[in-house]
């Protein structure tokens, strides 16, 4: 018998979070009094509220949360990927917003029947290929990729001065196939 370890894992990553949750909340020593803990890639605020989200999502009721991707920038949280039904992409939407910490929610979550989601893949794919080729022959873009395509939506990120971001939304925007573009780019100064 074939047992999918997936599940499995996903519950002991959310018991370990809530138990460092549990802990960071821990009466009985002060914030003064802790150690500090060694910082870590994701060690910010952000990757915690991601966290946060992703555990809201895949413990809600009406919510694909294996379906959608979560990702936060300075307090505001996009979700992106699929899901089966307009009730279902407002749901998701509902339920990070009420997660505390969430400043603003972009909900780029597109709806895709079951049997359409193999063809938008493969077309997201392509699209994704060719801006990624267009963005890598440019050296003004160098600090900038394409972090998905969802249904012929672009989402941008990376790091970039405010013209290399508008000249690579435009590119993005000029690419066959993409509806919409999102940027999660940081500009510089």
């Amino acid at each position: 018998m074939h047992c999918n370890p997936r599940p499995f894992l996903m519950l002991a990553a959310s018991f370990a979070m809530l138990a460092g949750v549990a802990q960071s909340q821990e009466p009985s020593k002060s914030p003064a009094s802790r150690e500090p803990a060694a910082k870590t890639k994701n060690d910010s605020p952000d990757a915690w509220l991601t966290m946060k989200v992703k555990l809201a999502l895949l413990t809600a009721k009406d919510v694909p949360g294996l379906a959608i991707d979560v990702d936060t920038q300075k307090d505001v949280v996009t979700l992106s990927g699929k899901v089966s039904t307009a009730t279902e992409k407002t749901r998701a939407e509902e339920v990070a917003k009420g997660v505390d910490g969430v400043k603003q929610v972009k909900n780029l979550v597109q709806v895709v029947p079951g049997p359409e989601r193999k063809v938008v893949d493969q077309a997201d794919d392509q699209i994704k290929d060719v801006l990624q080729k267009k963005l890598d022959a440019d050296k003004a873009f160098s600090g900038i990729s394409v972090k998905s395509v969802d249904k012929g939506v672009v989402l941008l990120a990376g790091k970039a001065t405010t013209a290399a971001a508008l000249r690579a939304v435009q590119a993005a925007h000029a690419t066959a196939g993409v509806r919409q573009v999102s940027s999660e780019i940081e500009l510089e100064r």
